[in-house]
């Protein structure tokens, strides 16, 4: 099975059969014929269902607020009155076993990928007590933290390229990518090499 939430709520639009994935012409198709492979998956679409009607399912509170989350999180910014009629599901996740674990996800979940302010959240999660409410708090320091920390990093990555441009031309389009994906402590080692480096490749040791 595969279930689908587009972030833009475009509905599926791709066929669910792989004799239909297989990119043929139509005359070689044609003599294939039944030869060719024709599994099909199950498809849900959760841009076409609404809360409600994922309520009606029966499903554990955990996948009911996964699911519902894949639906609506992206770029919402007013998930948190949306998810009031799920206090219930909200309360059940929490009081299970792996409920702390669970709802640390959930929240980081609905940080990264909606538009839902930190304040509008916090009624509805301290509603299940303090050890909840401290879990989105300390959720959104983190991700603070390491969005200034990609920040810092995106910055030196862009002073290194116009170092290492200005030293050895234009860099090549692999490279760039190279230094724009790598940690900070990765940049230190290339920028300290460039110190004393008589080409691209001895800055990154190759």
């Amino acid at each position: 099975m595969v279930v689908y939430a587009g972030s833009d709520g475009r509905r599926w639009n791709r066929p669910t059969r792989l004799a239909d994935l297989i990119d043929i012409d139509p005359a070689t198709r044609a003599a294939l014929g039944d030869c060719l492979p024709n599994l099909r998956f199950l498809l849900d679409d959760l841009t076409t269902v609404d809360q409600s009607a994922l309520r009606a399912r029966n499903l554990t509170a955990d996948t009911l607020l996964m699911m519902v989350l894949l639906a609506t999180a992206p770029g919402n910014r007013h998930l948190a009155e949306e998810l009031w009629p799920l206090s219930d599901d909200l309360r059940a996740l929490w009081t299970a076993p792996t409920g702390k674990a669970e709802l640390q996800c959930l929240i980081r979940y609905i940080f990264i990928v909606s538009e839902t302010r930190e304040s509008d959240l916090v009624p509805l999660i301290e509603q299940l007590g303090p050890e909840a409410r401290e879990i989105i708090m300390t959720t959104a320091d983190r991700l603070r933290a390491e969005g200034e920390a990609q920040g810092e990093a995106r910055g030196r990555a862009e002073l290194l390229i116009v170092q290492l441009s200005a030293r050895f031309g234009e860099l090549p389009a692999a490279t760039v990518s190279r230094l724009r994906a790598a940690d900070s402590g990765l940049l230190d080692v290339w920028a300290v090499r460039l110190l004393s480096a008589g080409s691209l490749a001895e800055v990154f040791g190759e």
